[in-house]
């Protein structure tokens, strides 16, 4: 510069290193390490979805737990006719229901021909008794009776056996002029189906005669035509049991609304379940992105858009995203009477405004998370959707979270 007649007194060398020196204060980190720092910080986030999706799993778990309380109650208008009757599970809906008997089912009985002086003398005979069920011979047990054996021996090898198709045996006791005699008595269970036919008896050493029938119970439930080996009634309609106990009567079942603390349990589990939703929703919206800045000494008192920084970007947590939105937009042909989440009073929420835990800048709308829709309406009795179901036809809602 001094060619061209300009004399500068100024100390040139001194002044680059000194520049050089500062700029290292501001870069003390390469972009290259910048980087390294956003992915590793990518895979935090990773570990905080994963918790979100566990916490997810347990309120989905604790909500399908929930349909275990019994949400309704029933009772019968001639508790003569039809008794015990009960809600053994959420699969009934609230209504009325006729029961018509024309015919109790009735179990078999067979007594001893041979009356016995003593209950506890020694039989004094050796055989085999065969008991086979009438119909499927197939099904049967054998006992073997010794000679040392008494009547009450009889009865319990009987009552004992680890084979047994459902034959009890009994002493009865009764008078004959003055003396008291003992008579064995064999009782099938109730119905057509648990007849049993008995053999093994050459000597007729106890000459068994069917003294009862076997019958099978005969009803209508709603106008329908029933027929029934047992009179306590368990598969008629889901979730309702009920004894029949006359011969022939008429009696109304009514299924009403039970405690109202099980609808609220529900209803509870189902919100923490779709708050445990949104969080994984908002996570995967407010860190797709992840920007490094250089802090350290020299540059914190630097505006961030001035500073050295370092950006990853995380498709997959959009990708994640988009196939939970598939799901929760699918169809449901299998579940029931409904078929997506609208049809129970879930919504989506409004959009949120999020801050992006690793970029103290950027800020995100949030969009897809759900919630249970708060709108009442008269179709529902001045009710929300949601509480009608609950209420009215809970199975509904069950089927649809339930159903594989």
């Amino acid at each position: 510069m001094s060619n061209l007649g300009i004399s500068i007194n100024y100390n040139i060398a001194e002044t680059v290193e000194n520049i050089l020196n500062n700029r290292l204060q501001y870069i003390p980190l390469t972009r290259m390490e910048l980087m390294k720092k956003a992915e590793q910080t990518q895979l935090t986030g990773y570990n905080a979805l994963k918790n979100l999706f566990t916490n997810f799993q347990t309120q989905a778990a604790n909500f399908s737990k929930s349909f275990d309380a019994i949400a309704y109650q029933a009772s019968s208008s001639n508790t003569t006719a039809v008794g015990n009757v009960s809600i053994t599970n959420n699969d009934v809906a609230v209504g009325n229901h006729t029961v018509v008997i024309s015919q109790l089912a009735v179990a078999q009985r067979q007594v001893s021909n041979v009356d016995f002086n003593s209950r506890n003398q020694a039989l004094g005979f050796n055989q085999t008794l065969n008991f086979a069920n009438t119909a499927t011979p197939a099904t049967n047990f054998s006992v073997q009776i010794e000679t040392a054996d008494t009547l009450e021996t009889v009865r319990d090898k009987i009552n004992n056996s680890s084979d047994n198709i459902g034959l009890t045996a009994s002493i009865v006791s009764f008078t004959s002029g003055s003396d008291t005699k003992y008579k064995l008595v064999l009782a099938s269970k109730e119905g057509e189906a648990n007849q049993i036919t008995i053999s093994g008896d050459p000597g007729n050493n106890f000459n068994f005669a069917e003294t009862v029938t076997a019958k099978n119970a005969e009803f209508t439930f709603d106008g329908l035509n029933q027929v029934r080996s047992s009179n306590t009634i368990t598969d008629v309609m889901d979730g309702l049991s009920f004894t029949l106990l006359a011969s022939s009567g008429t009696a109304n079942i009514n299924i009403t609304p039970g405690d109202k603390s099980a609808t609220d349990g529900i209803k509870s589990a189902l919100q923490n379940m779709l708050t445990a939703y949104n969080q994984i929703i908002s996570f995967l919206d407010a860190n797709q992105v992840v920007t490094i800045y250089d802090d350290k000494e020299g540059s914190s008192q630097l505006p961030d858009e001035q500073k050295l920084k370092a950006m990853a970007y995380n498709n997959n947590f959009a990708f994640i995203k988009s196939q939970l939105s598939k799901v929760i937009n699918n169809k449901f042909s299998n579940a029931g009477s409904h078929e997506v989440l609208n049809e129970l009073g879930i919504t989506y929420a409004p959009s949120q405004i999020l801050q992006d835990q690793f970029d103290r800048n950027r800020k995100v709308s949030s969009y897809g998370g759900l919630q249970i829709d708060t709108k009442t309406s008269t179709q529902y009795d001045d009710q929300t959707k949601l509480d009608w179901l609950l209420k009215n036809n809970l199975s509904s809602v069950k089927d649809f979270f339930t159903t594989e």
